[in-house]
């Protein structure tokens, strides 16, 4: 999932949390694999089969992370991804997609090239499947001694090097971005560097991730300290740099308020955010550096939003030439961005397909308009019960 701010303003969010040197002795490593492959697997020619391209993969961020004393490889599992996910994958990302088919491809042979691969829905799901396995058999071959391999493959059991006692699932969550985070939150140890390329999980990771935890969201080009973020535009003379940052020192007050005010500022793939009722991104921006009054409160499984105390908190912002000025429209989209932050909060860890509830709630009753909405007082708290949490 994407981060809908634009390159410039999310720089200027998240310049507190920049560490470049972050992550270089770190004792955990996660990978969001179907992340990581799209930016990394993309070799034109035919001479790179999956076992070669793990092989590669492993010189390049297992090996060279010779501290680290675990790791950790997640992978989507379509069987568990929430129904709301699988409806935007349908009718918007693919929704025009034309379909394509492979040759069979092994281990050691391929017969079309990675692009083509990533392009058909059924060799991408067989092509995610080979790749689990070949790291399993990868980290039973080259692992080092003393160090914990776990993959978390697309569908079955955990694969483990060494194996453990248990390799039952550690939730029911389907997508590669939430399994990673839920690691990094509650199974890391020290220091913990996930490798990502969604920037989304600079939103979950405001609201969720330990300080230790430091994403690298892949490349930019750097030259007398001024950042490039496409080679395109960067001189010939730029380093190529890893851009590394600590999500987790981000927030300025509560943490999943301030995650809220992410959302709202840019929205993801579930949602869009405020921008079209009027909340432009650099007052948002200029918003999300000053603190405030919190207005979401967890409880125990119970989580609950409080509209008047968010509508106090987005009042120094003035809304400028709204698009939409539906009250109904914006009780929906309050709604998708509700469900977007229990979803980074790890609600409904252990439901049938991970993650909460359709949220039908009525965050402003009887406003006639959006922004009577987010000027409104009396609005009753909307809660929700995580009737899934394990608890």
């Amino acid at each position: 999932m994407g981060w809908k701010l634009s390159a410039a303003a999310k720089r200027i969010v998240c310049a507190s949390a920049t560490d470049a040197a972050a992550g270089t002795a770190c004792a955990t490593v996660v990978f969001d694999m179907n992340a990581v492959c799209r930016r990394e697997f993309i070799w034109k020619s035919f001479d790179v089969p999956p076992a070669e391209a793990v092989a590669i993969f492993w010189r390049r961020h297992v090996a060279a992370h010779s501290s680290a004393v675990q790791f950790y490889f997640a992978f989507d599992s379509a069987d568990r991804i929430p129904d709301v996910r699988r409806t935007y994958l349908a009718e918007t990302r693919y929704a025009n997609r034309v379909v394509t088919h492979c040759a069979p491809f092994e281990a050691h042979k391929m017969q079309n090239t990675w692009a083509e691969v990533w392009a058909s829905a059924t060799a991408k799901a067989a092509m995610w499947d080979l790749i689990a396995a070949c790291l399993h058999a990868h980290a039973r071959q080259m692992g080092a001694p003393g160090v914990q391999y776990t993959i978390d493959p697309p569908s079955g059991p955990l694969l483990q090097c060494p194996a453990l006692a248990s390799d039952a699932r550690l939730s029911h969550f389907g997508e590669a971005d939430l399994k990673a985070a839920l690691f990094a939150k509650e199974y890391a140890v020290g220091e913990t560097l996930v490798y990502t390329i969604d920037w989304d999980m600079v939103v979950q990771g405001a609201a969720v991730l330990p300080t230790s935890t430091t994403l690298d969201m892949g490349s930019v080009w750097e030259k007398d300290g001024t950042r490039y973020y496409s080679k395109r535009n960067a001189p010939a003379s730029a380093a190529r740099v890893r851009e590394r940052l600590r999500p987790g020192l981000l927030p300025i007050g509560d943490r999943l308020s301030y995650a809220f005010l992410l959302l709202a500022a840019g929205g993801v793939d579930y949602c869009d955010g405020l921008k079209g009722y009027g909340y432009r991104e650099p007052d948002m921006v200029r918003l999300l550096a000053t603190s405030g009054e919190p207005f979401i409160a967890v409880a125990g499984p119970r989580y609950t939003f409080d509209p008047d105390a968010f509508v106090r908190r987005l009042s120094p912002v003035k809304a400028v030439r709204a698009r939409c000025k539906d009250a109904e429209r914006l009780q929906a989209e309050i709604g998708r961005m509700w469900y977007c932050l229990l979803y980074f909060a790890f609600v409904g860890r252990w439901a049938e397909r991970g993650g909460p509830r359709t949220i039908t709630d009525t965050f402003f009753p009887g406003a006639t308009s959006a922004q009577a909405a987010l000027t409104s007082t009396g609005n009753p708290p909307v809660v929700y019960v995580d009737d899934d949490a394990g608890l």
